[in-house]
């Protein structure tokens, strides 16, 4: 047994990307929720990461964010209506959940707001 100075708090969620499905010969018919999810995952690494790696514990290092399951579409010639997310987050002792929560969730919600258009 060690005793331990410090230690990273963890926020996990899961997030539910919901598409349209549609036959894969006709793809232009459905919203692919598998590619929304992978470009919320590629934004979250190339926008949100780095402003974590700027923060630092002498003891801990830097806050992380993981995408550690994908999950999604209902058959192989189906335009996928659904993907789940589910993240893990790595806090440093100077960051609340709420707070790692509420920059994460806001995130999210700009990522939506200038990423998807609306089902016609």
């Amino acid at each position: 047994m060690r005793v331990v100075s410090a230690s990273k708090g963890c926020v996990r969620w899961e997030i539910e990307v919901k598409g349209r499905a549609a036959h894969s010969s006709r793809p232009e018919e459905g919203i692919d929720a598998i590619a929304i999810g992978a470009d919320l995952v590629r934004h979250l690494r190339d926008v949100f990461a780095p402003r974590l790696a700027v923060r630092s514990h002498p003891l801990l290092g830097q806050p992380s964010l993981v995408c550690s399951l994908i999950q999604g579409g209902e058959g192989i010639n189906t335009v996928p209506a659904r993907c789940s997310l589910k993240f893990d987050r790595r806090t440093l002792p100077s960051e609340t959940s709420l707070e790692a929560w509420s920059e994460i969730d806001g995130e999210v919600r700009r990522f939506a707001a200038g990423s998807i258009a609306a089902p016609p």
